[in-house]
């Protein structure tokens, strides 16, 4: 608590694991839930990577590794605050993480764990990636910052078994250690052991670790939506979604259960014609019979930003990049009670995930040329 309230601010989004069978084939999908304990070991471990920065910086200014996160992308930060005004938030402070921090708790506070997920969500995108960094004689303060956490000095030297870094940390602060044996010396004021790296040794490496770092995650991320796809082949899922941004033949919706965003096209569901109004920047859906569910009078349905609907995720197969399928999901099948996301194999919704309407689709595209020239 007391560091947030000096600053720091988390914006951890949801973190998922997959329950795999004998066979390593995926058959669940959970999100990772840290308890006391981790946060407690989490306080101990970034208390732990100060100190060490503030040593190493302190012995070897021209030639300590260090962990740096700039400040967020300006241009990036109006678009994100264009955005949530759209959504009815105007109240949020990006002046400093503390601010940010702030302004977050606030909503959460007054508007939910659902709405604060999703401001989380887009308050990613001004983000700029921390980076492994040297420092040398021209090195300032700003330099070597750390906006999310708002330390002054930062590193990484916790887990020398999983990052490259830790390791070499360990290594500058063996030596940086040794200077502590100089006050025993006759003359005290002289120099540290030399540092095991040169400043273009240390630059180098951090070059190729970031690059690394960045190819990890981007490879993780790659590896979930793999594992997600291949679970919805067996295991197609109904789950709650808003509304977060939208355009003319198009709406944009984000899942707060497993933190997924993903892009609806009206005129890509079967039986369904469409209006998108550009005064109040809505859709105006108009559910056929024949669509989803087995309704046989037509529905209207209004949506807008926050808007929740449902969607259906399902296996999205023979596609160059790999992704996960999504649908609209009629407003008669909603669930009453949400307590699996699965749908049973014997529901009428598996025949409508295959089902294409390719005429319905030219309809749609002729409609909404007209809808655009009225507007």
């Amino acid at each position: 608590e007391q560091r947030f309230e000096h600053g720091s601010i988390s914006l951890d989004g949801v973190e998922l694991f997959f329950e795999l069978d004998e066979e390593k084939n995926p058959v669940g999908v959970l999100n990772y839930c840290r308890n006391n304990a981790h946060f407690l070991i989490e306080e101990f471990m970034l208390l732990a990577n100060v100190s060490v920065a503030r040593k190493i910086y302190a012995t070897y200014p021209h030639n300590s590794l260090l962990r740096r996160h700039e400040k967020p992308h300006k241009r990036k930060i109006e678009q994100f605050l264009t955005q949530t005004r759209k959504l009815g938030f105007r109240e949020i402070d990006f002046t400093t993480s503390k601010t940010l921090h702030s302004s977050f708790q606030s909503i959460q506070r007054h508007s939910g764990e659902d709405i604060f997920q999703i401001l989380l969500f887009l308050a990613t995108g001004p983000m700029q990636q921390a980076k492994y960094i040297t420092t040398n004689g021209d090195t300032t303060a700003e330099d070597i910052h750390h906006y999310a956490l708002d330390f002054p000095i930062y590193t990484h030297f916790t887990s020398p078994i999983r990052r490259y870094p830790d390791l070499v940390v360990h290594r500058i602060l063996h030596y940086a250690i040794q200077n502590n044996n100089h006050s025993d010396l006759p003359n005290p004021q002289s120099p540290p052991p030399s540092p095991p790296y040169s400043s273009e040794s240390i630059d180098a490496l951090c070059l190729n670790c970031n690059e690394r770092k960045y190819e990890a995650d981007r490879a993780q991320d790659d590896c979930n939506i793999l594992f997600f796809n291949v679970l919805l082949r067996t295991k197609p899922m109904i789950l709650p979604a808003y509304i977060i941004d939208m355009s003319t033949h198009f709406f944009i919706v984000f899942d707060t259960k497993y933190g997924q965003e993903f892009k609806i096209y009206p005129k890509e569901v079967p039986h369904l014609n469409y209006t998108y109004l550009s005064d109040s920047d809505e859709f105006v859906l108009k559910w056929g019979p024949g669509s989803t569910s087995q309704c046989s009078t037509t529905i209207v349905q209004k949506v807008k930003l926050l808007t929740r609907v449902y969607v259906i995720l399902h296996h999205q197969p023979n596609r160059k990049k790999i992704g996960v399928g999504v649908r609209l999901l009629h407003p008669s099948d909603y669930p009453e009670e949400f307590n699996s996301p699965f749908i049973p194999e014997n529901s009428h919704l598996i025949d409508y995930i295959h089902e294409k309407d390719d005429n319905n689709n030219n309809n749609n595209n002729n409609n909404n040329n007209n809808n655009n020239n009225e507007n």
